[in-house]
């Protein structure tokens, strides 16, 4: 597997990766936490930059405003084609105005940050002693937030019960909330592969979510995609609205 620039880690977040590359890159996204956190703080670096813009644009538009009424306010003294410098004094300031809110417009992480929220979920007891134990455990854990303490634990129920979907679903949020995307994917997977388990639709909200944490936008949308065509059920309405503050 080759390695993987700071250039590469950008191209990745701003969509500007061959399929093929950002394959590749998600592959060792899951397998590098090093990687991960590279990848963290250019989307970091981004966004800081985007939000310069966004200031530097806000400047700009402030000055122009100011000299567009100062204009105006000399409309006592007539000028031949007055009407043309104003109609693209307008036109500037709407450009502008445009790019200004596209610059303001929120990050993969603050979309995150606003859309992301745990679940909670059962964690009644079972017939096998140790595995009980085990449970009530890793439920005790994931319910105070100490998601670090309940990951290696549910990898273990898991393993041991390949049926119980709450188990993937619990494990792919711990990893979400534990800043690890790339694990959170692959945890959920198997729920999404069944197709009729009872977390189905929670397993395709997460996972676009983990997705969003990547800044792999595309991903993220045909997640949210399948969640936004289903006649009702989780998360639908708001599936349908990250879509539109992705466009």
């Amino acid at each position: 597997m080759r390695p993987f620039s700071d250039q590469d880690l950008e191209d990745y977040i701003l969509e500007r990766l061959s399929e093929s590359d950002s394959l590749a890159l998600k592959s060792a996204l899951a397998q590098n936490p090093d990687l991960q956190q590279r990848l963290r703080e250019i989307q970091v670096n981004i966004d800081q930059a985007e939000h310069l813009g966004a200031l530097k644009m806000k400047k700009k538009l402030e000055g122009i405003g100011e000299k567009f009424h100062q204009k105006r306010a000399e409309a006592a003294r007539p000028r031949r084609m007055w009407w043309i410098a104003g109609a693209a004094a307008a036109a500037v300031l709407l450009f502008l105005t445009a790019q200004f809110f596209f610059l303001s417009s929120p990050s993969t992480q603050d979309l995150f940050a606003q859309h992301y929220q745990s679940y909670p979920l059962p964690f009644n007891q079972r017939s096998n002693e140790a595995a009980d134990k085990k449970l009530i455990d890793a439920g005790s854990y994931y319910r105070k937030g100490d998601f670090q303490q309940a990951i290696p634990l549910l990898q273990e129920l898991v393993t041991a019960d390949s049926e119980d979907s709450r188990l993937y679903l619990a494990l792919g949020i711990s990893h979400l909330e534990a800043q690890e995307a790339p694990q959170a994917i692959e945890a959920l997977a198997p729920l999404i592969a069944r197709s009729d388990t009872l977390y189905l639709a929670q397993a395709h909200w997460y996972t676009a979510l983990a997705h969003l944490q990547l800044a792999d936008v595309f991903s993220c949308k045909k997640e949210l995609q399948w969640l936004a065509t289903q006649a009702e059920g989780f998360k639908k309405i708001e599936a349908v609205q990250l879509l539109k503050e992705l466009e």
